[in-house]
């Protein structure tokens, strides 16, 4: 019994210093970012911004919202997005006319990030390892699903909504769309938390706003924008019945 709590204590202290250099780390980065992004109406309003140790609040706000548990599973590359998402939020917040894409393209860059390490590279080993040998079809979700599969390419925001959507109806399979449902049924703790109804309808209305989409490739989203994107995808770090937290839960499996 001892021999046991000493090892917890060892491995909290562990865990404990991993955080704190992770903390380091990611803060020495965020301390660097480009601040062109924020545009100030003055440059006394930017000195402000900048004295109030914004970097240091987010970052404890991110990490209060998410919990020990699951921050301590997030990438660097993760983490850094959603900081430097929220601190472009905070400087929106002052000046409600700058263009919020910065926001969009850190929000955009977490969810790429975390779909390619938890997601999609088990799919491909899992493709891979059935041999399949497809004809590929003149079909949208297919062609992605190939690509995705045999050159590398990142299952981005909307195509995999327009997957999961299809999956969701049980509509007719092409051989691409059905190898993917066989793979969230053999990773059922995938499959449970993306064909999920409550997450399928928060993800349909993050679609439905098109800042992943025509909005962030127009290059100009605004802050109403911003302000319904950062409710459905972050909950405005409130309410953990959002997007994000509830794809993260994955992590937990």
């Amino acid at each position: 019994m001892k021999n046991l709590e000493s090892e917890n204590k060892i491995l909290k202290k562990k865990l404990s210093i991993a955080q704190a250099w992770m903390k380091r780390e990611i803060l020495s980065n965020l301390n660097g970012i480009n601040v062109s992004k924020v545009n100030f109406e003055t440059s006394k309003s930017k000195k402000s911004f900048f004295s109030e140790n914004v970097e240091e609040i987010v970052y404890n706000q991110v990490y209060n919202f998410f919990g020990e548990e699951l921050f301590m599973y997030f990438s660097k590359d993760i983490l850094e997005n959603i900081i430097s998402g929220e601190i472009l939020f905070f400087a929106l917040n002052q000046n409600k006319a700058v263009d919020g894409l910065g926001i969009i393209i850190s929000y955009n860059k977490s969810f790429d990030l975390f779909v390619e390490e938890n997601i999609t590279k088990l799919f491909r080993k899992y493709f891979n390892s059935k041999k399949y040998k497809f004809n590929l079809e003149n079909d949208l979700i297919e062609k992605k699903l190939h690509s995705v599969v045999y050159k590398g390419h990142i299952l981005g925001f909307g195509n995999l909504f327009g997957i999961l959507k299809k999956i969701s109806e049980n509509k007719d399979f092409s051989p691409y769309l059905s190898s993917f449902k066989d793979f969230l049924e053999k990773y059922f703790y995938i499959g449970n938390i993306l064909l999920e109804k409550d997450f399928l309808e928060i993800y349909k209305k993050l679609v439905d706003l098109e800042t992943f989409g025509s909005k962030r490739h127009i290059g100009k989203v605004d802050f109403e924008d911003v302000f319904k994107t950062r409710k459905y995808f972050l909950g405005d770090f409130k309410d953990k019945n959002c997007f994000l937290y509830k794809l993260l839960k994955i992590l937990e499996f």
